[in-house]
């Protein structure tokens, strides 16, 4: 049978502040975690998001520099931009009738990073 003392009760409650200040210093440095993992991600979906509209740019100026360069070998730009129009027209149907392989995603993925991102602790 545990009879305490005032030592025992000392060293338990010495122990018990430590350990909340333990606790106390998990908590804070997870939320710091959480918020390091969450300015990464964000700067990252930034950086995607820069580089589409940089790469929709550079596209939008190829097809015309593509465009004018047809019709000046056509002799006439409307020819030109026409058979552009009509490449990407064609590219379109092509992804939306056969749907390749780089553009699907898989469900699987979708699955894990949602639960990384409801679950964040557990791995």
């Amino acid at each position: 049978m545990f009879i305490p003392t005032k030592e025992n009760i000392k060293q338990l409650l010495d122990n018990s502040e430590g350990l909340a200040d333990d606790a106390k210093d998990w908590v804070e440095l997870r939320l710091q975690l959480l918020k390091v993992d969450a300015e990464v991600q964000v700067n990252g979906i930034i950086r995607k998001i820069m580089l589409a509209i940089l790469g929709l740019i550079i596209l939008f100026f190829a097809s015309i520099t593509l465009a004018l360069g047809i019709g000046l070998w056509l002799g006439n730009a409307f020819w030109g931009f026409l058979s552009v129009t009509i490449f990407l027209l064609i590219v379109t149907i092509f992804i939306n009738w056969y749907k390749p392989a780089f553009f699907k995603l898989k469900s699987e993925k979708i699955e894990k990073t949602a639960q990384k991102l409801l679950n964040p602790g557990k791995k």
